[in-house]
């Protein structure tokens, strides 16, 4: 199991805003969806990484104290 954190990225003169996710796998970067709040932005993300790998878990996550979110698989839940 890896955890998954994402970070919010903030506009550049070139890009739009994102966020990232990553874990020991490797990382994805999304557009930042403008249509959720908060929490539910970063779990689009972190579920963006997911499925990259194949990983169908269902992720409880929570804000670190530094504004980053951490995601982990609750084994007992699938997204299906």
């Amino acid at each position: 199991m890896q955890a998954i954190q994402t970070r919010y990225l903030a506009p550049t003169n070139t890009l739009g805003a994102r966020i990232k996710a990553w874990a020991q796998a490797g990382s994805v970067t999304i557009p930042y969806p403008y249509w959720l709040s908060g929490q539910a932005g970063h779990r689009a993300a972190a579920l963006a990484l997911s499925d990259k790998y194949g990983w169908t878990d269902q992720y409880l996550g929570g804000q670190l104290p530094n504004g980053d979110y951490v995601f982990v698989a609750d084994h007992n839940l699938s997204r299906e």
